[in-house]
């Protein structure tokens, strides 16, 4: 029994018999908010250690900014061991009125909120559960292809769903596009919630391959 699709192919290739490999996809329970918002920020959601990749995410935002003054404002909801290192880093480069952090959240009811005016979440090293969290309220997930994964990235389609990249500047660029082309990163909210509904909104379920 896997977690995603991906597995069943490697395995079966290696002489494994398809009817005794399922895949039993993780997933997170989901409250969204229905009214409209204008969607105007960054997420970034989960703990703040440094395996997530928060200094490539901070140094791309400040390139990106730096461009153009009118990028998203980033959110950090999530505690730990970098949040004061974080914070200091905000306060060198006066940027305390575009990067904010929440600490920890853990009301999917408050989440749903964020989220409602996200336009897309990001995670430059890390993809896991927050992923499906993203998509489940209707926001794209922005993280790296090589990135730390039980499984969770190939929910993502590059370009349809979300947004999977490879050298560090190009995350900068992905800043600066939610500026030019806000309406194709809304399309790309609009089918990661297709993807959640249509895939993922059970806590468990079983596809015989």
């Amino acid at each position: 029994m896997f977690y995603s699709v991906y597995p069943i192919e490697k395995y079966s290739n290696a002489g494994w018999s398809r009817e005794k490999l399922f895949t039993a996809p993780n997933t997170v329970r989901v409250v969204r908010e229905e009214t409209p918002q204008k969607k105007d920020t960054i997420l970034f959601l989960g703990s703040l250690y440094p395996q997530k990749g928060s200094d490539e995410l901070l140094e791309q935002y400040f390139r990106a900014y730096s461009v153009d003054s009118n990028v998203p404002k980033l959110i950090f909801i999530g505690d730990g061991s970098e949040r004061a290192r974080i914070e200091s880093w905000i306060s060198q480069k006066n940027l305390k009125d575009r990067i904010s952090l929440t600490g920890a959240i853990y009301d999917d009811a408050v989440l749903g909120k964020y989220f409602s005016k996200a336009i897309v979440c990001v995670s430059p090293k890390q993809a896991g559960l927050t992923v499906l969290k993203s998509m489940g309220c209707g926001v794209a997930y922005v993280t790296r292809k090589d990135v730390i994964t039980g499984g969770e990235i190939f929910n993502i389609q590059d370009g349809i769903n979300g947004v999977l990249y490879e050298q560090q500047d190009e995350l900068g660029d992905i800043i600066l596009d939610l500026i030019k082309n806000p309406d194709k990163y809304h399309q790309m909210g609009r089918r990661a919630r297709e993807h959640y509904d249509q895939n993922r909104s059970r806590l468990i379920w079983w596809m015989d391959l």
